[in-house]
């Protein structure tokens, strides 16, 4: 592998909710390489996959974090890929970038509580697809690449909560 750089999909995260990863990876190498890829939660593992690259290739590849079990706060993402047969150089087989704020699902906004600001963001962005204008990723609780009636589901049974 010759190079990896990771971009989360949005900046916050509900508790038990999915993040997806987009991990740009880069194969200059004269075969096609299979290799395990995986992300941590400051030093916590996240998630992983195993994906092909073809020679002399780049892609990305995508993994989703669900974060249950992690206690809301900051986390620094980061990225590992293994080491391919005949490696030599492998500085660049693993990055950070990025902090994703673990918060309680339905707050898309970040300040902690679930609350009529969170409805406003969301409903200005309601029923738009990921790369329209009115998107904004943190009202898409679910990551599913659009904001919809099961954002505003799992909004809604956390309204009124706060964390402190």
């Amino acid at each position: 592998m010759d190079s990896v750089a990771l971009t989360p999909n949005k900046t916050l995260v509900g508790e038990g909710c999915p993040l997806r990863l987009n991990v740009f990876v880069r194969n200059t190498g004269y075969h096609t390489e299979t290799f395990t890829v995986k992300v941590y939660a400051n030093a916590t593992f996240a998630a992983s996959n195993v994906f092909m690259v073809l020679s002399e290739s780049s892609a990305i590849c995508t993994l989703i974090w669900n974060a249950s079990g992690f206690a809301k706060g900051n986390y620094q993402i980061s990225v590992v890929a293994d080491a391919v047969a005949y490696e030599t150089d492998m500085t660049d087989n693993n990055c950070s970038d990025g902090v994703v704020f673990v918060t309680i699902a339905g707050d898309v906004n970040g300040d902690r509580k679930v609350d009529g600001k969170d409805v406003a963001v969301l409903a200005k962005g309601y029923n738009s697809l990921e790369g329209q204008p009115k998107y904004v990723a943190n009202a898409d609780i679910t990551d599913d690449g659009k904001i919809d009636g099961k954002d505003i589901a799992i909004l809604s049974k956390n309204y009124g909560k706060t964390e402190p």
